[in-house]
C-alpha cells in the first residue's frame, strides 16, 4: 500500500511540475485574460463531468468489485456521450459558453469522460501504478503539443492565441484514452471473476437504478464541492472582470497545488477500502491518513506563504502582482480541505455519498451567500479586496464542510481528542513500510 502512495505521489509531483510550467507559459503568452478565459473553459468542462458520472463516475470503483462489469461500462459509455451533449445544452441557453466553443467544448468533454472512465476501472482494479503513468502521460502530452503549436504558430505566422490550450488539451486527453484503453483491456482480461458477483448480478434495469441511485448522492457532492471551489470564479467575473479572475485563477491553481499529497493519499485510501469490508481497519486507515494529510500540508503552506510576492511577478509578469493575496486568502482553506478530502472518501469507500453530499452542501451555502453579498461590496474599493474576499469565502465553506464531516466521522467512530494526535504505533507503522519498500524491487508497470 505504501508502494502504491509513494508511487503516486511522486508521479502528482511531476506532473504538477509540468501543469506549473504550462500555467507559466500560459500566463506569459495570454495573460491575465487568456488565464481567465481558459479558467472557464475547464470549469465547463469539468461541469460537464459531473453530469456524465451521475452514471458511472467513482461509482465504478465501489461497484467494480460487487457488480457485473459488462452492463457498468456499457451504461458508463452511453451516459457519457449522453450526458455531455444535455449538459452543454444547458451550458449554451444559460449563455456560459461562448458560441465559438461550443462544437470543441463538447468533443473535448467526450474524449474527456472516455479517458476519465479508462482511469476508474484502472483505480478500482487497484492498478495504481499504471494509473500514475497515464497521468504523468497526459501532462507531458499537453506540454508537447502546446510546444508544437507554438513552433508552427512561429514558423507559419499563424496567430491560434487562446485556442492553441484547448487544442492541445484536447490532443492529450484523446491520445492518454487511447493509450489506457489497451491497459485496461489487459486488466480486464487478467481480472479473476468472482462467483459471488455472478450470484448476485443484478437486470440491466436494476443495475441503471442502482447507478442512478448512487451516482445522484457522489454527483450531488461533487457538484456542491465544485461550486465550493468554483463559483467565486462566476461571481468574480460579473462582479469585477475577466483579467482579475485570471489573477484570482493564477491563485487558485498556486494553492491547490499542494494538494497534491493528500490527493495521492485517498487514491489508495479509496481503491482499498471500496475493496475491504472491515470497519476498524478502515477507521484506522482514515485517521492515519488525516493526520499525514494535515501535517504535511501545513508545512509547505509555511513554505508557500514565505515565497516573497517578486517571485510570483518574477515567473508570472507584471500583471500577477497581487497573487499573493489571494494565497493569503485561500490558505486556511487548503488546509482544511486537506483533512476533509481524506474523511469524505471514507464515506464514499463505504458507499455513503448522501454525508459528503450533506457537507458540500451547507459549504456551498456559505459560499453562495457569502460570495453574493461580500465580492460586490468589496469590489467598491478595488478588485483586489474583491478577489481577496473571494477566496476568505472560499475558506470559510471549506472549514464548515469540514466540520459538517467530522461530527459524521466522530459519530461512526467515537474518535477521542487524544486519537488526533499521530501516536508512535503509527510512526512505526510508516516506517516499516518505508523499509518494506526499499527493500523490495519495483515492479513492472
Amino acid at each position: 500500500m505504501f508502494g502504491n502512495i509513494l508511487s503516486t505521489f511522486f508521479s502528482r509531483v511531476l506532473t504538477m511540475l509540468i501543469m506549473f510550467g504550462i500555467v507559466i507559459l500560459n500566463a506569459n503568452i495570454f495573460g491575465a485574460e487568456g488565464l481567465g478565459t481558459i479558467g472557464l473553459m475547464v470549469l465547463n468542462i469539468t461541469i460537464l463531468q459531473l453530469v456524465t458520472s451521475f452514471i458511472g463516475g467513482t461509482t465504478l470503483v465501489y461497484l467494480i468489485p460487487r457488480r457485473d462489469l459488462k452492463k457498468l461500462l456499457v451504461f458508463s459509455l452511453i451516459w457519457a456521450v449522453l450526458g455531455n451533449i444535455g449538459g452543454l445544452l444547458v451550458l449554451k441557453s444559460l449563455a456560459l459558453v461562448p458560441k465559438n466553443y461550443i462544437i470543441l467544448l463538447l468533443v473535448i468533454s467526450i474524449v474527456f469522460s472516455f479517458n476519465s472512465i479508462n482511469m476508474t476501472l484502472l483505480q478500482a482494479f487497484e492498478k495504481i501504478k499504471k494509473f500514475n503513468f497515464f497521468q504523468i502521460l497526459q501532462a507531458v502530452l499537453l506540454i508537447v503539443s502546446i510546444a508544437s503549436f507554438l513552433l508552427v504558430e512561429k514558423t507559419q505566422k499563424q496567430k491560434w492565441g487562446v485556442d492553441l490550450y484547448f487544442y492541445s488539451f484536447l490532443i492529450s486527453y484523446l491520445g492518454t484514452f487511447l493509450f489506457s484503453t489497451f491497459a485496461v483491456i489487459k486488466s480486464i482480461r487478467n481480472q479473476k471473476v468472482n462467483p459471488d458477483i455472478v450470484k448476485i448480478s443484478k437486470s440491466w434495469f436494476a443495475q441503471l437504478k442502482e447507478l442512478l441511485s448512487l451516482g445522484f448522492w457522489v454527483q450531488i457532492a461533487n457538484l456542491a464541492q465544485l461550486l465550493n471551489y468554483r463559483l467565486s470564479y462566476y461571481f468574480i467575473e460579473y462582479f469585477v472582470g475577466r483579467k482579475p479572475l485570471g489573477i484570482f485563477d493564477l491563485g487558485t491553481k498556486l494553492s491547490e497545488a499542494i494538494w497534491i499529497f493528500p490527493k495521492s493519499l485517498c487514491l489508495v485510501q479509496y481503491a482499498r477500502l471500496s475493496n475491504n469490508d472491515d470497519a476498524d481497519y478502515a477507521r484506522k486507515i482514515t485517521v492515519i491518513f488525516s493526520k499525514i494529510a494535515s501535517l504535511f500540508t501545513l508545512l509547505v503552506l509555511v513554505v508557500l506563504l514565505l515565497i516573497p510576492g517578486s517571485f510570483f511577478t518574477f515567473i508570472f509578469g507584471a500583471e500577477f502582482i497581487d497573487v499573493k493575496a489571494i494565497i493569503y486568502a485561500l490558505a486556511p482553506g487548503i488546509f482544511f480541505l486537506s483533512c476533509l478530502t481524506i474523511l469524505s472518501h471514507h464515506f464514499a469507500a463505504k458507499g455513503e455519498y448522501w454525508k459528503n453530499s450533506l457537507s458540500s452542501f451547507i459549504g456551498l451555502v456559505f459560499t453562495a451567500v457569502g460570495g453574493y453579498i461580500f465580492i460586490p461590496m468589496a469590489a467598491k474599493s478595488g478588485y483586489v479586496n474583491a478577489i481577496f474576499i473571494a477566496g476568505i469565502v472560499t475558506s470559510v465553506s471549506y472549514m464548515m464542510s469540514l466540520i459538517v464531516t467530522i461530527l459524521f466521522f466522530h459519530r461512526e467512530s467515537k474518535l477521542k481528542l487524544h486519537d488526533l494526535l499521530i501516536s508512535d504505533e503509527e510512526f512505526l507503522v510508516l516506517k516499516t513500510e518505508i523499509q518494506k519498500l526499499l527493500k523490495r524491487k519495483t515492479p513492472n508497470l
